[in-house]
């Protein structure tokens, strides 16, 4: 599965019907893209349904290889680990962390408090 099939299995399971499926038809074209890049700071977390919320630690296994949704960075950028990204990003705000089969995801929004775990 490609970054970009994985985001989209992951928004139309995670986020609340009308949002998944408005995120995954953006993320098919450049300028869509840019603008999932910067909803993660505020608006994606209001997005997710709350069934999907996961306690920290428990979905997303740090050994696993994933994508990287980030600002600065290619829209899903390939990472060899969770872990290794996590520390990557450790001084950033603003984005998702998604397991490469789109099964769970570590969002950081602007307010790093705000840090979710999310599990389909």
């Amino acid at each position: 599965m490609d970054s970009e099939q994985a985001f989209c299995r992951f928004v139309r399971h995670a986020l609340a019907p009308g949002a998944g499926e408005r995120l995954a038809a953006m993320a098919t074209g450049a300028k869509g893209r840019r603008k999932i890049l910067l909803a993660l700071s505020h608006r994606f977390r209001s997005d997710i349904r709350a069934e999907a919320i996961r306690r920290l630690g428990t979905a997303c296994a740090l050994d696993r290889p994933c994508y990287v949704y980030c600002e600065g960075m290619p829209f899903g950028a390939a990472m060899a680990t969770v872990q290794g990204a996590y520390e990557n990003l450790a001084e950033c705000d603003s984005w998702l962390i998604l397991l490469q089969d789109g099964s769970a995801a570590i969002h950081r929004p602007e307010r790093w408090d705000d840090e979710v775990e999310i599990g389909l």
